[in-house]
């Protein structure tokens, strides 16, 4: 969606990630590019991912937010992601997942970090991500069966984001 009111010195490209010639019908590319909260809803998270880098121009930056998937909280916890809830998230991604799949494009990892509003908020979330994490490793420790139950049953309450900055260097 375009925002009303948009500077004249920004490019603002109105197509779908998940096009496979949406790169090559820009006829331009820019030092920047930014893309929050949407790769986790492309059917094509690849192609989307090549047209990201498809219009960054070389040595410029891709910026990019989405929901984070396995770190210890997400590896321990007794319940699965929140993040994960088709038909609007289709995927999900690791940090290294992530870096691997921009890397493979010409793109390398500049910059990661747990992205949220505020600090108040950041370690709020991160204390439930703690909290979830060590209450899941102590129930596999102790009762196994129980804690694969909830992995397949429960919504965890702790949900983390990912911000990504890649710089193009092909």
């Amino acid at each position: 969606v375009r925002p009303a009111t948009l500077d004249a010195g920004i490019g603002f490209v109105s197509a779908s990630l998940d096009d496979e010639k949406m790169a090559a019908t820009i006829a331009r590319t820019f030092d920047v590019v930014t893309a929050f909260a949407v790769i986790e809803h492309c059917r094509f998270p690849l192609r989307a991912a090549k047209n990201l880098a498809g219009i960054c121009a070389p040595g410029g930056l891709v910026i990019l937010t989405t929901p984070l998937a396995g770190t210890y909280f997400e590896r321990q916890a007794a319940g699965f992601s929140g993040w994960y809830y088709p038909p609007e998230h289709l995927h999900i991604f690791s940090r290294l997942g992530m870096t691997r799949l921009f890397r493979s494009l010409g793109c390398d990892l500049v910059h990661f970090e747990r992205f949220e509003l505020n600090s108040l908020r950041k370690f709020a979330r991160s204390a439930i991500c703690a909290a979830e994490g060590i209450a899941g490793q102590l129930l596999h420790a102790v009762r196994k069966p129980a804690w694969s139950r909830l992995r397949e049953h429960r919504t965890t309450a702790g949900q983390e984001v990912g911000l990504y900055i890649f710089s193009r260097t092909a």
